[in-house]
């Protein structure tokens, strides 16, 4: 076996469009070392990517249970969620599930905010309210401001 690449090849092959390509590197990198987080983060968007949505959101979810504290796991998860187009209501939901326990830490709350916003049930101007105001009380950021637009936006 020769030497192990590492993921500044793989993200170049990303983002020249050489998904394949880019997908067998970073699966050859985590053979070697399963928890390299570059890896594995790159893994989750070339599937993304890819429109292998399932995947990506499993593995992107795993990442969000193993490092609750990072902003950054959410974040991808997030940014998963947001790329595909016609995900399941059901899929939805069991996020919402899966993460409440979890919504202690602000990009938790943010998180859950963002997939309660892409469920088709009517919101109620009392829940868009509360969720304002929820998105009032987490420290500002983009994907905050994102959630403000995407509430507005909302029936």
């Amino acid at each position: 076996m020769g030497a192990v690449p590492n993921t500044v090849q793989a993200y170049n092959l990303a983002q020249a469009g050489d998904f394949p390509a880019a997908l067998a590197l970073y699966e050859r990198v985590l053979r070697e070392d399963p928890g390299h987080i570059g890896a594995r983060t790159g893994r989750i968007r070339v599937l993304a990517y890819q429109k292998e949505y399932d995947k990506a959101r499993h593995l992107a979810q795993v990442l969000v249970h193993e490092y609750p504290e990072q902003s950054e796991a959410h974040a991808l998860y997030g940014w998963v969620i947001e790329r595909e187009p016609d995900i399941p209501t059901e899929t939805l939901q069991a996020c919402v599930e899966a993460f409440g326990p979890l919504a202690q830490s602000p990009e938790h709350r943010v998180l859950i905010l963002e997939i309660r916003s892409r469920l088709p049930d009517p919101i109620s101007s009392e829940q868009k309210n509360t969720l304002r105001e929820e998105i009032q009380g987490l420290p500002r950021s983009l994907r905050q401001a994102r959630l403000g637009q995407r509430l507005d936006q909302l029936p």
